[in-house]
């Protein structure tokens, strides 16, 4: 059977990013779509080396894992918002281009180019932040309403809002030696563990309380 020289494709993957905003710390996954084209530049070694039959599956499966990798890396600081979230981060495909084709060249392939064709927050996600946002909105004008109807009332309702502020977050510290206060690690990406971790005090502690002012670890 004789081989197609070159053809398209489209990689489907997810990753995760840190998001943080207003309270709201997690991380948000990232569906995304990277269309890419291909080309047999060796025919006699692809011929060899897959028989003539290459699993474009297998391209496809390269390309999105090392998207993965190079996004969790990119996103060290958080976003903030759903449209920053949103924005595809293009300058990633040279690098995953160059990566995916170490590989791929063994095989006589290669990808010759590469575009972000979705780069989307998932729905879950989405409601999830947008249920935040309704509440503290309805924080919001709850507290105007009762101040307008009685100024007592609304001093309450301050009252109660601050006595529910959540107190200021711990860092964890990671295997590789950085501080963190975000789900994933700014150095080496590593995911949160509280292994290791620094109170609000500033003490460092590799137990569930504080060795300082006493704090426990699940107050946080």
């Amino acid at each position: 059977m004789k081989s197609e020289p070159r053809g398209k494709s489209t990689a489907r993957d997810l990753a995760y990013i840190p998001y943080v905003n207003d309270g709201l710390d997690f991380a948000i996954q990232m569906n995304y779509l990277i269309d890419f084209s291909w080309q047999i530049f060796d025919e006699n070694l692809y011929v060899m080396a897959t028989g003539d039959v290459f699993p474009i599956s297998m391209l496809k499966d390269a390309v999105g894992d090392t998207a993965k990798i190079n996004i969790t890396r990119y996103y060290k600081t958080p976003v903030s918002s759903i449209p920053e979230a949103e924005i595809p981060p293009s300058e990633l495909i040279p690098g995953i281009i160059e990566k995916t084709n170490r590989l791929a060249k063994g095989y006589g392939i290669e990808i010759t180019n590469a575009r972000f064709n979705d780069f989307s927050v998932s729905e879950a996600d989405k409601m999830t932040i947008h249920r935040f946002e309704k509440e503290k909105e309805n924080i919001r004008l709850y507290s105007e309403i009762a101040k307008a109807a009685n100024p007592v009332a609304a001093g309450a309702v301050q009252s109660v809002n601050q006595a529910q502020k959540p107190l200021e977050k711990v860092s964890w510290l990671c295997k590789c030696g950085k501080e963190n206060k975000t789900n994933f690690c700014s150095e080496c990406g590593s995911q949160k563990s509280f292994e290791k971790w620094v109170c609000s005090c500033g003490t460092k502690n590799s137990g569930k309380f504080c060795m300082e002012c006493g704090r426990k670890l699940e107050e946080y």
